[in-house]
C-alpha cells in the first residue's frame, strides 16, 4: 500500500470570515475631520462623455476630534474629490462646479488668482493651482450618499460644514467682506470664522 504523504494529510487552515459582496463600507463614516493635500497625486483628465476637464484632488484624513472605533480606522484613508471645468453651455453645472472649486480654495487658503480663465492646455494651465493647493492642511467634512444606479454608500467631501444653517451676516462681517482682497474666495454663507482651524488637539 502506497505512503500518503504528510501534506496531503494536513488539512489547511481558514479563518472564518463574513463577506456580503453586496454590503460596501464606505471609506469613512460622516463627520469633521483635518486632512491633507498629499504632493504628486492631483490629477488631470478629460470627462468620459463630453472630454471637459477634470481635477482630481486627493484628500487624505490625518486626524479627527469625532469619536468612535469607526472613525479611528479611517484615520489614513484617501479620498477624493473632482472639480470639472464646464463650459458655458453647462451653465447650470459649471455654477456648482465654480462654488465647490471656491469652497475647496476658501478651506486651502488658496488664492483665486491662481485658478485659469482659459483652458487651452489643462494639464499645464491647472499647475499652478494643484501646485498651490499640494501640502495643504485643513479641515473638511464628509456626509454619506448613496448612488441611485448601484444603492451602494459612498463618503462625499465637503468644505462647508454640513450641519451649520445658514446665518444672517451682520454689517460687520458684510463690511469685512467687501474689504477682502481680490481674487481671495469668501467664506460661503454659514462658514464659521476659523472654520480651517483646529479647536483642540487631533486624534492621530
Amino acid at each position: 500500500m502506497p505512503q500518503t504523504s504528510k501534506n496531503s494529510e494536513k488539512k489547511m487552515e481558514y479563518k472564518r470570515v463574513r463577506f456580503d459582496v453586496n454590503e460596501i463600507t464606505p471609506d469613512a463614516p460622516a463627520g469633521e475631520w483635518k486632512v491633507s493635500i498629499p504632493r504628486g497625486k492631483c490629477k488631470v483628465q478629460p470627462t468620459k462623455e463630453d472630454h471637459y476637464p477634470m481635477l482630481i484632488v486627493p484628500i487624505r484624513i490625518e486626524g479627527t476630534e469625532e469619536d468612535g472605533d469607526e472613525y479611528t480606522k479611517a484615520i489614513g484613508a484617501e479620498l477624493s474629490t473632482m472639480i470639472v471645468f464646464f463650459g458655458d453651455e453647462k451653465a447650470r453645472a459649471a455654477r456648482m462646479s465654480k462654488l465647490r472649486l471656491r469652497q475647496l480654495c476658501e478651506a486651502a487658503d488658496v488664492d483665486l488668482d491662481v485658478v485659469p480663465t482659459d483652458l487651452e492646455d489643462p494639464e499645464n494651465d491647472l499647475d499652478p493651482l494643484i501646485r498651490a493647493l499640494e501640502g495643504k492642511k485643513f479641515t473638511c467634512w464628509t456626509k454619506l450618499t448613496q448612488r441611485k444606479d448601484t444603492g451602494e454608500t459612498t463618503t462625499e467631501v465637503v468644505f462647508v460644514n454640513p450641519n451649520k444653517p445658514l446665518a444672517v451676516q451682520s454689517d460687520d462681517e458684510d463690511e469685512g467682506e467687501d474689504e477682502a482682497p481680490r481674487g481671495r474666495g469668501r467664506a460661503p454663507a454659514g462658514r464659521a470664522k476659523g472654520a480651517g482651524t483646529s479647536n483642540g488637539r487631533a486624534r492621530r
